[in-house]
């Protein structure tokens, strides 16, 4: 009984390595393809590293909730909100060109 109960604890460790990994490697093509979809976007370089991150994080998590932002990228949610007025209307000066 104890042998299979190691076993089963160790089966479930694998596998959530396993999970992680996973997830990991999503999460790398994922920046793979919004580093991609910026680039071709900004393509005249209008948005700084900091938007751009900003702009990336959103585009991952799916979300423009400040507080989510600013909890992954350890910034205060005002300056995110900042920010991402900062990016709609740098793209939208961009967009009239």
């Amino acid at each position: 009984m104890r042998n299979e109960t190691q076993t089963t604890h160790s089966h479930s460790k694998h596998e959530q390595h396993c999970q992680h990994v996973y997830e990991t490697g999503q999460l790398r093509r994922a920046k793979m393809h919004v580093a991609r979809l910026i680039g071709n976007f900004d393509s005249r370089k209008i948005l700084s590293p900091s938007l751009l991150q900003l702009l990336e994080t959103s585009i991952i998590l799916e979300t423009t909730d400040s507080k989510v932002l600013a909890s992954r990228l350890k910034r205060k949610p005002a300056a995110i909100r900042a920010d991402l007025q900062k990016i709609c209307h740098l793209l939208a000066e961009e967009s009239r060109l």
